[in-house]
């Protein structure tokens, strides 16, 4: 999804080349407030329904995205910056979850892995999205929702392992507590 947004919101939703750093900058000064909100929010609410509500608002927005008609450079904006609220929602929780996975003295190693696993993941998504998005002649993208699709069962299934994350951070902080006397 991300690998092809510059040719898509050229192409495809006709924004001027030299109108995307103001996109980017203009996600990028939103996103600094809304990571410290989101942590917040996390910490007092739960992390995995702030993770849950994320994850619902990425999946609308990723559908609302790669749908979009010609739009203005505006609508563009507002799209990619509640299209971040939601990857925040979804990407701070998580990672505050995942830190509860290891054990103390492993946290270091299971980091590593973890982001070894990710950068994996976004080399394996470019090549998905490479062979699925093509070039029509008149330079529009084509079958872009298909890759919006992919990111939604993705996110689908990321909800379902987190859950089942969460369920075994649950019952080992279960076994930990010591008993009522």
């Amino acid at each position: 999804l991300w690998i092809a947004g510059s040719a898509y919101l050229v192409n495809n939703l006709g924004i001027a080349l030299t109108s995307l750093p103001t996109i980017y900058l203009i996600t990028g000064v939103f996103t600094i407030f809304i990571g410290p909100v989101v942590g917040r929010l996390a910490d007092r609410q739960g992390k995995y329904p702030v993770f849950l509500a994320g994850s619902i608002l990425s999946i609308v927005m990723v559908l609302i995205y790669t749908h979009l008609p010609p739009v203005s450079l505006t609508v563009v904006i507002v799209v990619n910056v509640v299209l971040f609220v939601g990857i925040f929602s979804r990407i701070i929780p998580f990672q505050a979850m995942s830190t509860s996975v290891p054990e103390m003295t492993k946290r270091g190693s299971f980091n590593a892995l973890s982001a070894a696993i990710q950068q994996i993941s976004g080399g394996i998504a470019s090549v998905l999205a490479g062979h699925i998005v093509t070039a029509a002649p008149d330079g529009k993208l084509e079958h872009f929702p298909v890759v919006g699709y992919v990111v939604i069962c993705a996110t689908l299934t990321a909800m379902f392992t987190t859950w089942k994350m969460k369920q075994g951070i649950e019952q080992r902080a279960a076994t930990m507590r010591p008993a009522a006397a």
